[in-house]
């Protein structure tokens, strides 16, 4: 073989070792910032995310809603109809709530059956709409073989400033205001 072939070939199979560890960084970073199970942004990344739009919030004046949804009924259909069943529900619920909210919103799985959406610039007479059209995506079961199942939401909403100056804050009053839409046993809660 040339001396002419054998530099190709080695520079063709250093790109192709670059190229190789090129796609498997950007594979590493999208699993270290999403859900395996959903696609959607995982805690970690809710948190760049909603720290990035609090402060842009902050330098605009803009409102944030920051909401905390739970899934009532889900450790019933883990456990009735094991993991799998319940892996479809998680992934048919993402996907009808992503169609439900604005492409500017974050929509991430906190972890288990949480969820939490990021609001960003919504007026607040939008909110209670868009709360109903999320809602909406519970009304129709998941179908999972030849079963259908169903879970409802708790969700509890924060607003920005009102509620918090950070994320944390916020999130730690939504998920209080989940745990009393649960105990009231209404879709969610929210002070006005």
């Amino acid at each position: 073989m040339s001396k002419d072939a054998l530099l190709l070939i080695q520079t063709l199979l250093t790109t192709l070792e670059r190229e190789d560890l090129s796609f498997g960084v950007k594979e590493l970073e999208y699993m270290a910032y999403h859900d395996p199970l959903t696609g959607l942004p995982n805690r970690r990344y809710f948190f760049e995310l909603g720290n990035r739009y609090l402060d842009l919030a902050k330098r605009e004046g803009k409102k944030v809603f920051v909401l905390f949804v739970d899934l009532a009924g889900f450790k019933a259909i883990n456990d009735t109809y094991g993991h799998l069943s319940g892996d479809e529900v998680l992934k048919t619920v993402s996907k009808r709530i992503l169609d439900r909210v604005r492409r500017s919103d974050v929509v991430a799985r906190y972890g288990g059956d949480e969820f939490t959406i990021l609001l960003y610039d919504m007026k607040e007479e939008y909110l209670k709409s868009l709360l109903e059209r999320i809602l909406s995506t519970f009304r129709e079961p998941v179908r999972v073989e030849n079963k259908h199942l169903s879970v409802t939401p708790n969700i509890g909403v924060a607003r920005f400033p009102e509620d918090g100056e950070n994320l944390e804050e916020l999130l730690k009053v939504a998920d209080m205001r989940m745990y009393k839409a649960k105990e009231m046993k209404v879709p969610y809660f929210s002070l006005s």
